[in-house]
């Protein structure tokens, strides 16, 4: 099975491995606050959190195929996503890209209607709307493998 890492930089950061299917494998809490206010730490926080609960679910490394990672529009800015993409290459190296949260937001929430059918009306709780970010962003490097591949 092809995972994929979706991560949430909100207010805290949630990560979800995603299969291609649509199927959740895990999905954490991995930080209580942001670690965009110093984004020349947050590949190795990311990467660091993310083998952890990676060994918590036993799945290896080798195993994703791609990260997506959506971050607060501010933060959406040439500089700083080539910053912080290329620290999260080297260190976790998979393919990362970055989009603004909520644009991943509307890209989950259609393919959580599409594939795994559980969203029906608004989504209204604050996990919900991580998890609409988190398999957004799963998405969001899911189609650029497949457009890679093609």
């Amino acid at each position: 099975m092809k995972l994929f890492i979706g991560v949430d930089c909100g207010e805290n950061v949630k990560v979800g491995f995603i299969g291609s299917q649509g199927i959740l494998k895990s999905l954490s809490t991995i930080l209580l606050s942001s670690p965009l206010e110093r984004p020349d730490r947050l590949g190795q926080v990311l990467v660091g959190s993310i083998r952890g609960v990676r060994g918590e679910v036993n799945v290896r490394m080798k195993d994703f195929h791609g990260m997506g990672i959506g971050v607060p529009r501010r933060y959406v800015t040439k500089g700083t996503l080539h910053a912080i993409t290329e620290q999260m290459k080297r260190l976790a190296d998979i393919p990362v890209y970055l989009e603004d949260r909520d644009l991943l937001a509307e890209k989950g929430e259609s393919w959580l209607k599409e594939v795994v059918n559980i969203i029906g009306d608004p989504l209204k709780d604050m996990q919900s709307i991580d998890l609409r970010v988190i398999y957004g962003a799963a998405k969001l490097a899911m189609d650029h493998l497949l457009r890679r591949d093609s």
